[in-house]
């Protein structure tokens, strides 16, 4: 464990490598940090159903656009339709019973 007091020097110089965890404690008394106990405290942004509908992207755009273009996941969704042939591996199936164990 170090102190990473020299504010202009790069993780590098520290030593810092991929898959390490940085542990920071705000030292500042007049942080705003000090003030809050939960992020539940922080007012947060909320946009109105017709602003969010009104954007040129979003995702329930997206979702109505894949669905029309891939039809047989919507009828799987509903139940009417199976994404993959009945029979799909019926033949390992076979080969297969209960109790089984798999390796990996």
């Amino acid at each position: 464990m170090t102190a990473m007091d020299e504010d202009m020097r790069s993780l590098d110089f520290f030593g810092v490598e991929s898959g390490m965890i940085i542990a920071i404690t705000d030292l500042n008394p007049t942080s705003i940090l000090k003030e809050i106990e939960n992020t539940g405290q922080i007012e947060k942004y909320v946009m109105s159903e017709e602003t969010y509908s009104q954007l040129p992207e979003n995702f329930r755009k997206w979702k109505h656009d894949f669905l029309v273009e891939n039809p047989q996941i919507k009828a799987t969704f509903s139940g009417t339709t199976e994404i993959c042939h009945p029979d799909y591996m019926m033949a390992v199936a076979q080969t297969l019973s209960p109790g089984m164990r798999c390796q990996l």
